[in-house]
């Protein structure tokens, strides 16, 4: 069983670089998501506490569908520059991204989930399709330990693309 809060491994990078810039230069963030933790993480991040506003933020729904109904809103009414959805979404993300594409809003969006990634991909603007998702983090310079892990998700599997070969050329020639 998933905890809310296990986005946080995806999305707290992102939140952390994007934290800083909006709280400094004092533009409006509406951070919606499951898991309140991430957003003061995300400021503690920053360097920025003393920027903090805890009342600039809004939860709008502990469920999937609660939140893309709560989101809706926002997006088509409010004075929206640009959505990032990056987490556990699923179908529901079409009902987000559609709001944004009838407001011409640009998304940024990534999700673990098969079938969100794929409306993502025709609805988004920016998809982060597949492992994308994860790399986000080195992707925005968020630390050495992203670009690291990167490094060695490439080292394992030109690993395991070897042994599979090596395996199928010891079977074919009938060493196994």
């Amino acid at each position: 069983m998933r905890s809310m809060c296990d986005e946080q491994m995806t999305t707290r990078p992102v939140v952390s670089i994007i934290a800083f810039p909006v709280v400094r230069f004092r533009v409006s963030i509406d951070v919606r998501q499951r898991c309140p933790q991430l957003r003061t993480r995300g400021i503690e991040a920053a360097n920025a506490e003393d920027l903090y506003q805890p009342t600039t933020g809004r939860l709008s729904g502990l469920t999937p569908f609660s939140f893309a109904a709560g989101a809706m809103p926002v997006v088509r009414d409010e004075n929206v520059s640009a959505n990032v959805l990056m987490g556990d979404f699923g179908p529901e993300i079409a009902l987000v991204t559609e709001a944004a594409e009838r407001s011409n809003v640009p998304t940024l969006g990534g999700t673990d989930d098969l079938p969100a990634q794929a409306i993502l991909y025709t609805a988004a603007q920016e998809p982060l399709i597949g492992e994308e998702l994860f790399a986000a983090g080195a992707y925005l310079g968020a630390g050495p330990s992203h670009a690291a892990s990167l490094t060695v998700q490439d080292i394992l599997r030109w690993a395991l693309i070897l042994f599979l070969l090596v395996g199928a050329a010891l079977k074919m020639l009938g060493v196994i």
